[in-house]
């Protein structure tokens, strides 16, 4: 039992927790003792301040007797003061120019101070006689009388000792409850500021040892910096899933994919196998390598997404017109709308531009535009156009084709996701989610919806 305790200590104290309470408590202390200082200086220095003040009141008084009616008239106020339980004892002395003592009234509780060591030294503002006995100190003030005779007025520090002594025999006793109340409340407040931390480490821990990738860390309503880590960590999850899920598809439609080329890729050389003639050997060896061609387009676009998305993918970024871009992959595919009878249109500002990477850009309008001519019956059209809108250049491609079906809409982005209408159509299913990666890792957005009139249309935007 003590083992266990022992090692549960020596561990709680390697925790960022007890740090934090340690701290937290340390603080607290200090900062309940440098108060405690300042306050009692500042009681002190008040202290000293009025019993000054008042033994200055009893030095004019005293003289103000004297010139009245001489040391007599001293003599007589000091005894009616006496009789008056109000007012505090003072010690007063009257000496000659010779500084030889001719009147004194030192209070019986003071007797404990040599005053005859005032004899010995010459009257100066302020003297202080310390007892030997205790700490106290007899502040005596000096001022001057008719006949070059001395008045001294003093007062013993025994009053304001005894305060300050309470004061520090209060603190001794508030100090211990103020450092277990320090410790305590840096314990609560560590424990609630480490609460999420506490959460995160618990959601991971089940992570490492159940493997369940979707759990997640319930977030308090508060906003705070440790709140926010904990968002990010949903935020990073869901994506997580989102890519392994994504994957998980991706390797279950390449794996669907891949069958047909791969059993076309087996029949051809089975039948060259089979065949004798030479004829047949060599295009049977043709369909092999088409089908290669397919797989190796369809790894290669993979790839490319995947890098994409990662944010891997590599771009040769320059300054370029978009007009230029856009004429560029018209003029690539022209002879493909001319095939089929397309009206095929481009149109941007001369003086538009942006910054891009070419060959990328290139790609994402080919296959859009691929996608419009293959689906657009002849006699359609096929419009690419640019504009600036909202400090962004937007690029439009709209064709006048079957347009894409409502239920699809949501899923074109989806690799190797191909629609009951592209079927009939050859494809590898990846042009669009290609489209989307490349344009996002160049920081724009990409959007489709059906046109009113029929068709379909693209709509990317780029920063400038």
């Amino acid at each position: 039992m003590f083992s266990r305790f022992h090692k549960f200590l020596k561990h709680w104290r390697t925790t960022v927790g007890f740090h934090l309470t340690l701290w937290y408590s340390v603080v607290f202390t200090v900062s309940a003792a440098v108060l405690f200082t300042l306050t009692y200086v500042f009681l002190a220095s008040s202290l000293r301040r009025e019993d000054r003040k008042f033994i200055e009141t009893q030095l004019l008084e005293n003289a103000e007797s004297y010139r009245k009616g001489g040391i007599e008239e001293i003599s007589k106020e000091l005894a009616l003061s006496k009789q008056s339980e109000g007012d505090d004892p003072v010690f007063i002395r009257v000496a000659d120019a010779g500084n030889r003592t001719l009147f004194e009234d030192l209070p019986a509780a003071w007797k404990k101070f040599n005053v005859r060591t005032l004899e010995d030294g010459t009257a100066s503002k302020w003297t202080l006689l310390r007892n030997a006995l205790d700490r106290n100190i007899l502040e005596v003030s000096s001022s001057g009388l008719p006949g070059r005779r001395i008045l001294q007025v003093g007062k013993s520090s025994e009053d304001r000792d005894f305060i300050l002594y309470r004061y520090r025999r209060l603190f001794t006793a508030v100090m211990v409850p103020v450092v277990l109340f320090g410790f305590v409340g840096g314990g609560f407040l560590a424990h609630r500021a480490l609460d999420p931390v506490r959460r995160l480490s618990i959601t991971l821990s089940d992570i490492v040892q159940t493997g369940r990738l979707k759990a997640h860390v319930l977030v308090r309503p508060q906003d705070n910096e440790l709140d926010e880590l904990i968002r990010l960590f949903n935020k990073m999850s869901e994506n997580n899933n989102a890519l392994i899920q994504g994957m998980r598809d991706a390797l279950d439609n390449v794996a669907h994919d891949l069958r047909t080329p791969m059993a076309r890729l087996r029949a051809s050389a089975e039948e060259a196998l089979r065949s004798g003639d030479e004829s047949s050997r060599r295009d049977a060896l043709a369909d092999c390598l088409e089908e290669s061609d397919k797989v190796i387009a369809m790894l290669k676009t993979l790839m490319d997404i995947a890098e994409a998305e990662a944010g891997t993918l590599r771009l040769n970024v320059e300054t370029l017109r978009v007009r230029d871009v856009l004429e560029d992959v018209a003029e690539l595919y022209g002879y493909v709308a001319d095939e089929k009878n397309i009206r095929l249109s481009f149109e941007a500002p001369e003086s538009l531009s942006l910054s891009a990477d070419r060959n990328r850009l290139r790609q994402v309008l080919a296959n859009l535009l691929d996608n419009a001519l293959k689906y657009t019956p002849a006699g359609g059209r096929v419009a690419m156009t640019a504009s600036e809108r909202g400090g962004r250049v937007r690029v439009t491609v709209e064709d006048t084709g079957p347009g894409i079906p409502p239920e699809d809409l949501p899923r074109i982005w989806d690799r190797l996701f191909r629609g009951d209408k592209s079927r009939s159509h050859p494809g590898l299913g990846l042009g669009l989610s290609l489209v989307k990666a490349v344009v996002e890792t160049h920081g724009g957005s990409v959007e489709a919806f059906p046109r009113p009139g029929g068709g379909s249309c693209f709509l990317l935007y780029f920063p400038i």
